[in-house]
């Protein structure tokens, strides 16, 4: 969730929309970056998930577009799950 707040590259979107279809909701994808990266803001996500008129973001096929942003509105980020991180799943270190 992170990827898309620094590159923004269309394949990124493509890869959040596989994980959401595959059974990983939005919100506990933006619990998990927040676990791994207490600095994350998920609202920063939130809105790039739905916005496409940067760089290669066209390129994000548009019934994908349209999922991520309808799932993006529908989450509300003050009941987003608390995760904690799990030492072993994620580098030595990475937990900030």
């Amino acid at each position: 969730m992170r990827v898309i707040q620094m590159r923004g590259s269309w394949k990124d979107y493509v890869d959040i929309h596989a994980l959401m279809t595959n059974g990983i909701d939005l919100a506990t994808a933006l619990g998990a970056a927040k676990a791994i990266d207490r600095t994350f803001d998920p609202a920063t996500s939130i809105r790039a998930l739905q916005f496409y008129g940067d760089g290669t973001l066209g390129r994000v096929p548009a019934a994908m577009q349209r999922d991520l942003t309808r799932w993006a509105q529908e989450v509300d980020l003050t009941r987003l799950p608390s995760l904690q991180p799990r030492r072993g799943l994620s580098p030595e270190g990475l937990e900030r």
